[in-house]
């Protein structure tokens, strides 16, 4: 693993990786892709949730798109102890009851990860804790 920081994707970042819609990506600050880069284990849930209720289009093979993200060089974490109860220790905003969000950051902050996102509504939980880089 390199040194420096380490950054966690948001779902829909990692949703535009995997279908190289590099347009979407274009102009953006991507310096994280040369770090050490992490999807949650909830991103992934949360991806095979869309694919099912037909919101995206992505590889639904979990063994290629697995190795899809690894050929990116994205390491996945699992949800562990310490983000249970990062999540647990989260304040609920209703602006965002999205539960995938609310776990992806409790993930962020629980590793002390900086978060890359196009999602303004995560820099609610600035105050709590998050790190946030958001692509803009």
């Amino acid at each position: 693993m390199k040194k420096g920081k380490q950054f966690l994707l948001d779902t829909q970042i990692l949703i535009w990786l995997m279908r190289n819609e590099t347009t979407k990506l274009k102009n953006k600050r991507l310096r994280f892709l040369d770090e050490n880069c992490f999807v949650s284990i909830e991103s992934l849930k949360e991806m095979a949730h869309k694919l099912a209720i037909g919101k995206i289009e992505i590889e639904a093979n979990p063994k290629r798109l697995l190795k899809q993200i690894e050929n990116f060089g994205i390491s996945v974490l699992d949800f562990d102890k310490d983000a249970i109860s990062a999540l647990f220790n989260l304040p609920f905003y209703k602006e965002n009851r999205d539960p995938s969000d609310r776990a992806i950051v409790a993930h962020a902050i629980s590793k002390k990860m900086v978060l890359v996102s196009e999602d303004s509504q995560f820099r609610l939980y600035q105050k709590d804790g998050l790190y946030l880089q958001r692509l803009k």
